[in-house]
């Protein structure tokens, strides 16, 4: 809802829409070339910076940084619902409560046990690390959303030109040219983008194709575009976050476990857990990433978050173009399967996160034994 209010707001998404229609405003229809959609892009582009979405950013942050509370709490359940499975009869001695008390003791024993002297260099490297995670989290949110939501406001704006002032009976055929030019006047931008015009340019099409005059044509072309924009900043923001402490409690949970066991029962688990179906969850990829990027469209960005900004952005199409009613099922298990925990786990950056969820286990383990012990 933070995230939403953003966007929505005049000084949001509304601003950089209106940087891209003023940016074109004086083009004549029969005049649109490769420059026309890179001016509408330029505009957008600032505008964004300029807005009040940026400060999403920090609410990544925010969230991620707090991966090691999120640590502690999950090990030491984790350790009280393994011990909970390893006693004889448990079910029948207790069933649920007696599952509940022990998590909430292994939970303070965690808690308590970490209060200790020793252990706050432990503590201080998990959040070290958690910093850097949510930076990164942070960066690649911000370089998504810096290339789709221009995109989609250019993409609109060069529309709206191009079907300016032409009468009813001959506004179809317009339209339907109009949307088959888009791409071709946004290759100057690298494939991604492309790809994106092309996607919006087939939902404008859809709908632009029966209205009746070029107005309410250009409204609802730009309507449209600002509702897949605000879709994408939100699915962005909340997916980059979920993502981030999703990879942490993941990694942990693999490194401290059996590692084919883990393996063996990940997929189906996950599946089971965003409640979708294996064979539909898995969305199509638009294309795969290039092995040779160039350098000049990277610019200091690294290669691993420029991957993962470009996948981001082909998921956010495919998205996009679906006709699935279980959307939002079907994106939280796409972000939560993006997720490669195994190298996360080999990561020196995960170190301390490890740690900490080692130490959370031993300490929960010990706390929920005492409650099963002395009848909670």
């Amino acid at each position: 809802m933070a995230a939403y209010s953003t966007v929505t707001k005049k000084p949001g998404l509304p601003a950089v829409f209106a940087a891209a229609r003023a940016a074109v405003a004086d083009v004549e229809p029969g005049n649109i070339g490769l420059s026309v959609f890179d001016e509408a892009m330029i505009s957008a582009t600032a505008a964004l910076a300029d807005s009040i979405i940026p400060v999403n950013y920090d609410r990544i942050r925010g969230a991620v940084a707090s991966i090691p509370d999120r640590i502690v709490w999950m090990a030491a359940r984790q350790a009280a619902g393994d011990l909970f499975h390893r006693m004889p009869g448990a079910e029948a001695s207790g069933g649920r409560r007696l599952l509940d008390r022990m998590r909430a003791a292994a939970v303070k024993a965690a808690e308590d046990h970490l209060k200790r002297e020793e252990c706050i260099p432990m503590l201080r490297a998990a959040d070290e690390e958690s910093r850097g995670i949510a930076e990164n989290a942070a960066l690649t949110a911000a370089e998504t959303i810096r290339t789709g939501v221009p995109t989609h406001a250019a993409t609109a704006a060069v529309f709206g030109v191009a079907i300016r002032d032409v009468p009813p009976g001959e506004l179809a055929d317009a339209v339907e040219e109009a949307c088959e030019n888009l791409p071709e006047v946004a290759r100057r931008h690298d494939a991604l983008v492309v790809g994106l015009v092309s996607a919006i340019s087939t939902m404008i099409l859809a709908d632009a194709i029966s209205r009746r005059k070029y107005q309410t044509a250009t409204r609802g072309a730009e309507n449209l575009s600002l509702d897949e924009a605000a879709t994408q900043i939100i699915n962005t923001v909340t997916g980059s976050a979920f993502e981030a402490v999703y990879m942490a409690l993941a990694a942990s949970a693999y490194a401290t476990s059996d590692g084919s066991a883990f393996e063996s029962v990940y997929e189906d688990a996950l599946a089971a857990a965003c409640e979708v179906k294996r064979p539909k969850a898995r969305l199509s990829k638009t294309g795969g990433m290039p092995d040779n990027i160039p350098t000049d469209l990277m610019g200091d960005m690294p290669k691993e978050a420029f991957r993962e900004l470009y996948q981001q952005l082909s998921n956010a199409m495919e998205l996009m173009l679906s006709s699935e009613a279980d959307l939002e099922r079907q994106r939280r298990f796409l972000n939560a399967s993006e997720v490669d925990y195994k190298d996360a786990a080999s990561s020196s950056q995960m170190r301390g996160i490890i740690s900490l969820y080692e130490e959370s286990y031993r300490a929960g383990y010990k706390g929920a034994g005492a409650a099963e012990a002395t009848g909670g």
